[in-house]
């Protein structure tokens, strides 16, 4: 992919899209190259709003372990959120959920284990402060920031 971050979608529904969009829209070195949704539909949208071209996987642990991505959103239903979490993270995945983790810091230092550079990358918190997460992650979506603790 060159200079290109490329970034997997897990759940494809319309908050996670348009963040995703606002992204590209300000970091052109993004690009959505696939997707992972219960429906059919919902990947459909996600093609149309983001890139034609991604590819749509049957199963999200396919996604995370795709070697063309360097970066998970997770904007799927909350109670799959951990579990999504955690094995972008074991795949050496930074990753963004939608809604905080709420995890025990036990489990967190776990997550740290498996991948430090992963989770020192991560980005986890709501909408609300989306616009904290961008200023401060700023640096860390250039191309030779991604995988560095």
């Amino acid at each position: 992919m060159g200079n290109k971050i490329g970034v997997g979608i897990i759940g494809c529904g319309s908050r996670i899209r348009g963040l995703a969009k606002k992204l590209i829209q300000q970091y052109p070195e993004i690009e959505v190259v696939g997707f992972f949704a219960p429906r059919a539909e919902a990947i459909e949208e996600g093609r149309k709003t983001l890139n034609p071209d991604a590819e749509a996987y049957n199963d999200y642990h396919e996604l995370v372990n795709d070697k063309r991505i360097d970066w998970v959103m997770i904007g799927s239903w909350n109670c799959y959120h951990k579990e999504q979490a955690v094995a972008a993270f074991e795949a050496g995945k930074m990753s963004f959920v939608k809604n905080r983790l709420p995890l025990p810091w036990r489990t967190v230092s776990q997550c740290a284990r498996l991948g430090g550079k992963a989770v020192a990358g991560s980005v986890s918190g709501s909408f609300s402060a989306i616009h904290r997460i961008t200023a401060r992650s700023r640096n860390c979506l250039r191309p030779a920031q991604i995988g560095q603790s």
